[in-house]
């Protein structure tokens, strides 16, 4: 079984858009309902779309850059690597049967052990399901040992396959999840081919509002669920220091702790999907008139994970006790297109 390279690069947004599709969904059609049991928007996250250009350039179902060039997946990501070894269910979209399975690739970072490791095994472990319509879906990257069902078994809607993790080639603990419908890449976000079967021709148009498009293969509620986003806040909160993004994707709890005579007290963001001329706002009050407001540079290019943040050095004896309140927001053509809050007690 084989997924095509996941690499790590910066990607651009756009604003939310709908797509004109020319697919119809029948009554026959196999509605698709979320691989993964997490929450959207708190405990995961849309990383990467399916790339709809067939060029070397690279688009979103939303007209964003949220992906790569020939991308044929959803990358729902989790916050760290200790998230994945906690236990997060991978759970079958549809009824169907497994095709084939994986399950003996260590869990590590290919940044970290390299790409010839993972050689011509980038999914990592993973498993293949046959649905209905000649519809198949593949699950990848999952923790070793962690696969529940075997090749030839049957499969219910939403029983449990495996656990999210990060084995082949990946950077940060996701499931990348593909849908294939007689061997071509679709985008479950409209129905059309993506990756490298996307089409020429295809056009979308900006919306005010978050629309489900007419061809979407996700069941409605979850398609609700996976709105899509242009920019997100995936982590927030106050530290000692900024950590790295390196750490975070680690173990995001691995954040120094502010303590009366912390050498700084910081208010930080770990963020996806920023693109060129994003701006990020940091705003902190707290007690005896702690104020900060600050507005980082827009940035020169688009960054896929990008960890920022603003703050204060120590200059007296300790920090001032009391309660401590932060703001996060990505500004966009002059509109703040997600925020985030952040608090914490000091004795």
């Amino acid at each position: 079984m084989s997924a095509r390279p996941f690499r790590s690069m910066l990607v651009r947004c756009a604003t939310l858009v709908t797509w004109v599709a020319s697919t119809p969904v029948t009554a026959e059609t196999v509605r698709l309902s979320l691989p993964v049991r997490c929450e959207i928007g708190r405990t995961c996250f849309v990383q990467h779309h399916v790339d709809t250009d067939p060029s070397s350039e690279v688009r979103d179902f939303g007209c964003g850059r949220a992906s790569y060039d020939g991308h044929e997946g959803v990358d729902f990501r989790l916050l760290s690597a200790a998230s994945a070894r906690s236990g997060i269910d991978v759970v079958a979209a549809a009824d169907g049967h497994v095709l084939r399975a994986r399950d003996h690739m260590p869990d590590a970072f290919a940044r970290e052990t390299g790409r010839a490791a993972v050689s011509d095994r980038e999914c990592g472990n993973g498993l293949v399901v046959a649905h209905q319509g000649g519809l198949e879906t593949q699950y990848c990257h999952l923790l070793r040992g962690s696969i529940a069902v075997a090749a030839g078994q049957p499969v219910k809607r939403g029983a449990v396959i495996g656990k999210v993790g990060y084995s082949g080639l990946a950077d940060f603990a996701h499931l990348h999840f593909t849908v294939r419908r007689d061997g071509r890449v679709l985008d479950p976000f409209t129905g059309l081919p993506g990756g490298r079967n996307a089409e020429a021709g295809r056009t979308c148009r900006n919306s005010d509002a978050a629309m489900i498009p007419p061809g979407s293969l996700w069941q409605p509620a979850a398609a609700r669920l996976l709105a899509y986003r242009p920019a997100e806040i995936i982590q927030t909160g106050f530290a000692a220091a900024i950590p790295s993004w390196a750490v975070l994707e680690h173990d995001h709890t691995r954040v120094a702790a502010v303590t009366a005579d912390s050498s700084g007290l910081v208010l930080f963001a770990r963020l996806i999907n920023l693109a060129a001329g994003d701006r990020v706002r940091f705003a902190v009050d707290g007690p005896a008139g702690f104020r900060v407001d600050h507005v980082i540079p827009p940035l020169e290019s688009a960054k896929a994970i990008y960890v920022a943040g603003a703050g204060k050095r120590l200059t007296a004896q300790r920090w001032s006790p009391g309660q401590y309140r932060g703001t996060v927001e990505i500004q966009r053509d002059g509109r703040i297109i997600a925020s985030a809050k952040a608090e914490f007690q000091l004795p």
